[in-house]
């Protein structure tokens, strides 16, 4: 019995001693408790309270971003391909003589048109608006109604104007808007505008009815899908007329729009609002 209590208490000292973790009565263990329920729960709430904050402005953030870059990058293909065209073909916008054919199909080499500049150099193809190009918000509404009417910046010069209104849908998906400038059709009509600057400046020519009636049009980043909205400088206007004036345009979807109205002239593709220009001007 001496041998058995003995060797009793000296597996006690060793399981004090050296492992004082597995005493059921030790400190260790009696201070180790887990999160209740209500604590996890606060948590949760707190981690949803701050997401609802952030998400929504990182999203504009990147969609912003999205814009700009698609914006910049789409300028400067179009742009090469006018000057492309002006040295295969020889003319440019301030050229154009003709009007669109065949729902905007023709071909620089049998017509000087803007269609024709576009689809001689670029990779898509050009619709005309009595295609009944439809936007994403629904099935019903006509691309420009929704463009137009829906959600315009006071200012604007993107608007019905009574020539007709083309499409040049690039394959990336953007698109670029434009009205017919060419010379007289069969039935006799014709316009004086002509889509150069002339010895003049943009700031002034834009201010000129003809110029602002035949030369303006835009770049939808993502074609007919939402949200169709003009970009817009913080104040809420376009500044289409008044193009130098100071202008933010913040990353909100309110103000960062996905259609950027554009000038053509000469052999130029150029921002054609002041907050146009500050979106080219910031993008990356």
């Amino acid at each position: 019995m001496t041998l058995i209590w003995d060797a009793r208490i000296v597996g006690s000292l060793f399981k004090y001693k050296c492992h004082p973790e597995l005493d059921s009565g030790s400190k260790s263990l009696s201070n180790k408790s887990a999160f209740t329920l209500a604590e996890v729960l606060i948590t949760l709430g707190i981690i949803g309270v701050v997401a609802a904050m952030t998400i929504p402005n990182l999203i504009a953030n990147v969609r912003a971003h999205q814009n700009r870059s698609a914006f910049k990058k789409g300028l400067s293909t179009i742009n090469q391909a006018v000057r492309l065209n002006e040295a295969n073909y020889g003319y440019n916008f301030a050229s154009v003589y003709q009007n669109c054919s065949s729902y905007g199909k023709g071909h620089p080499e049998t017509e000087w048109s803007v269609c024709s500049i576009f689809n001689g150099s670029l990779s898509g193809y050009t619709v005309s608006d009595d295609t009944y190009l439809y936007s994403k918000r629904s099935k019903n509404l006509l691309y420009y109604k929704d463009l137009f009417y829906t959600s315009p910046t006071p200012d604007t010069l993107l608007k019905e104007v009574g020539t007709y209104l083309y499409y040049y849908q690039m394959n990336d998906g953007m698109m670029i808007g434009f009205h017919d400038i060419g010379g007289p059709l069969t039935s006799g009509w014709q316009h004086e505008a002509k889509c150069t600057l002339d010895g003049t400046t943009l700031e002034q020519a834009i201010k000129d009815s003809q110029f602002q009636k035949f030369c303006i049009g835009f770049i939808d980043v993502n074609g007919p899908s939402l949200p169709n909205r003009e970009v817009r400088c913080s104040d809420g206007k376009s500044h289409s007329v008044d193009i130098t004036a100071s202008c933010t345009v913040p990353n909100s979807v309110n103000y960062m729009g996905d259609v950027i109205p554009v000038v053509f002239y000469d052999s130029t593709v150029a921002a054609g609002s002041a907050a146009a220009r500050y979106v080219l001007s910031t993008s990356k």
